[in-house]
């Protein structure tokens, strides 16, 4: 049986979803707290017994929001047999998540440009713990993976999973890019190997 929410939880829950869906729009700096206060049909009064400040609202809008949890689940059950298996699966299943909740790009974006990263190590602290022994096991099950601290190569997934998403943006932005689009395989491909031939290839 699912637990009830009391009326202050429920109205901080709309406080949070009002809050995301104006900052998606118009940025944090573009949003005022009459406005989440009115979207939310509050005073802005009611707000502060919630939360001290419009910045507060943004921290737990871009953490409880954020689908890490699902992510780490999709991390912690793709089955480990060889690296580029894994990494198929694994991000395939991540952008298709990704794709569900468009809105996290755009409060990533938000926390990039206009608080420079401020709140990224809290959300940091929240998932690395659960995707470090990933990582791990891994490279525990892969001979030839390089060396590299855990964290170097959990850290070198965001930037693939943004890179890709970039690239995805610029080439659906319109009718004629659309042949330009990125094939995830070769992406990948791009990642593992680099574009440099080797002595196999």
């Amino acid at each position: 049986m699912t637990d009830l929410l009391t009326k202050g939880e429920q109205t901080r829950q709309d406080i949070l979803y009002a809050a995301k869906s104006l900052f998606t729009k118009q940025g944090f700096h573009g949003t005022s707290m009459r406005q989440i206060a009115s979207d939310t049909g509050i005073t802005v009064g009611s707000i502060y017994n919630h939360f001290e400040n419009k910045e507060q609202i943004f921290d737990h809008v871009l953490i409880e929001q954020h689908p890490y949890r699902r992510i780490i689940a999709i991390l912690e059950s793709t089955p480990i047999s060889n690296v580029e298996e894994f990494m198929i699966e694994f991000v395939g299943a991540v952008i298709n998540e990704m794709g569900n909740n468009p809105d996290f790009f755009e409060l990533v974006f938000i926390e990039l440009s206009e608080f420079k990263g401020k709140h990224v190590p809290q959300l940091l602290q929240a998932i690395l713990p659960h995707t470090l022994p990933v990582i791990e096991r891994l490279k525990a099950t892969q001979m030839e993976m390089r060396d590299l601290p855990s964290h170097t190569i959990l850290l070198s997934f965001v930037g693939l999973f943004f890179g890709y998403y970039l690239a995805d943006i610029i080439t659906n932005s319109d009718e004629k890019m659309k042949k330009y689009r990125v094939d995830l395989e070769q992406y990948l491909t791009i990642y593992l190997h680099g574009i440099l031939k080797t002595e196999q290839s």
